[in-house]
């Protein structure tokens, strides 16, 4: 299970906050991948779910970057890009195979380090630029 920590912070209640729902939703995915069996529908609510998180949220979070002058807002949109890539790879086999344990795991073990990973070496910069702003 991830667990939401201030090192995951930004200083962006409004990033941050998206953030604690994402992680809130790869810890369903957890939950769901303990039953003998799989629930189409909660596994068609979660990926759908996942899909619009990831267009809305990185949208949002590269619009406040650019707002902050942050110096990763090119390696953020990147990382963003790449990470689309992938997840319309696990969409596009889920469409034509269905739920399975074995894709599901794939898709909690890869969005679970994706996030860390991105938070804490990409999204963290936004701390110091809205820290400096405030401090003007």
């Amino acid at each position: 299970m991830l667990k939401w920590s201030e090192e995951f912070a930004t200083g962006v209640q409004v990033v941050d906050s998206q953030h604690r729902t994402l992680i809130n939703k790869i810890n369903e995915l957890e939950e769901l991948l303990k039953a003998p069996t799989l629930s189409k529908p909660a596994c068609d609510e979660l990926l759908a779910f996942l899909n619009s998180y990831a267009a809305s949220h990185f949208r949002l979070e590269e619009d406040c970057m650019a707002r902050h002058r942050c110096p990763a807002h090119e390696k953020n949109k990147l990382a963003h890009k790449a990470f689309l890539g992938v997840f319309a790879r696990f969409r596009d086999r889920y469409v034509s195979e269905g739920p399975s344990h074995e894709l599901l795991r794939n898709l909690h073990a890869a969005t679970s380090d994706w996030i860390q990973y991105h938070i804490l070496t990409v999204d963290i910069a936004l701390r110091t630029c809205v820290s400096e702003l405030a401090s003007r």
